[in-house]
């Protein structure tokens, strides 16, 4: 599935095709991952772009 994102993204002409195409190559990265038993995606998913979940805890306010 994710050659057909990324075929979709090298024949796409329109910023918005280019967008849709690398958010769903990146969702189906992130669903094999974790279907193949890799915890960690789900950890770096959560935590975004913080060094930790409890840094991104704490900055809820």
């Amino acid at each position: 599935m994710i050659d057909v994102w990324l075929g979709k993204l090298k024949t796409a002409v329109f910023v918005k095709d280019i967008l849709k195409a690398i958010e769903e190559a990146i969702k189906e990265c992130y669903i094999q991952g974790a279907k193949a038993g890799n915890p960690s995606l789900e950890i770096i998913y959560a935590k975004g772009e913080y060094n930790s979940l409890k840094d991104k805890l704490n900055s809820i306010s």
